[in-house]
C-alpha cells in the first residue's frame, strides 16, 4: 500500500509497509502524523492499546467500489446505503479521484425526476446483468465479494430511487 501525504502543498507517495498490518475501520480513533520534520510517519493511538489488540486505521469514508478497486475488500455496509462512486450524481470519469459529497441529490422537481429516471435505467441494467460465471460465492472469495458489491449497488440504487420518488411526490 501507499500513503498519500500533503505536508506543504506538495503531494508525496510513500511506501509504508507497516500499514499492511493495520486493517481499515471507519471512524477508528488511531491517526497518523504528518510527514514533516523527521521524514517518518507515526501511528498515534486514539485509545489505550493492550497486548494482542488489533491496531486499526481509517482509510477514510470510502465508497464500496473504491474500497474493492483500491484495497481489495468491502467495508461494512452503511445504513442508509451509499451510492457507489460510479452512480453518484457528481461522479466525473475524467477526475475519478475527486472527493464526492455525502449530500444526497437535491434540485428542482424536474431535476430530481430526471435523476430518478436515470437511476432506474442504471438499476435495470445492473439487475439484468447476466452472470456468465455463475460460481458459488462461497467457493471463490473474490467472486463472492463482487457479487456482494453488486447487491449493495442494487440496494443503494433502490433506496435513492425511492427517496427521490418520495421527494417529488410521484
Amino acid at each position: 500500500r501507499y500513503v498519500r501525504t500533503d505536508p506543504s502543498g506538495r503531494a508525496r507517495l510513500l511506501m509504508v509497509p507497516v500499514f499492511d498490518m493495520m486493517n481499515h475501520q471507519h471512524n477508528c480513533p488511531n491517526t497518523i502524523s504528518q510527514y514533516e520534520v523527521d521524514n517518518a510517519l507515526h501511528i498515534i493511538a486514539g485509545k489505550d492499546i493492550e497486548r494482542g489488540d488489533e491496531i486499526c486505521y481509517s482509510y477514510g469514508a470510502m465508497r464500496d467500489d473504491y474500497a474493492v478497486m483500491h484495497y481489495g475488500f468491502l467495508p461494512p455496509e452503511q445504513d442508509p446505503p451509499r451510492m457507489l462512486m460510479i452512480d453518484h450524481y457528481a461522479f466525473n470519469s475524467s477526475d475519478p479521484s475527486k472527493e464526492l459529497s455525502e449530500e444526497r441529490f437535491a434540485g428542482t422537481p424536474v431535476q430530481m425526476r430526471s435523476e430518478r429516471d436515470w437511476l432506474k435505467v442504471v438499476l435495470r441494467e445492473v439487475e439484468g446483468f447476466a452472470d456468465p460465471v455463475r460460481k458459488n460465492p462461497g467457493q471463490d472469495p473474490l467472486y463472492g465479494m463482487l457479487m456482494e458489491l453488486r447487491q449493495r449497488r442494487i440496494r443503494a440504487l433502490q433506496f435513492e430511487i425511492a427517496r427521490l420518488t418520495s421527494a417529488i411526490g410521484a
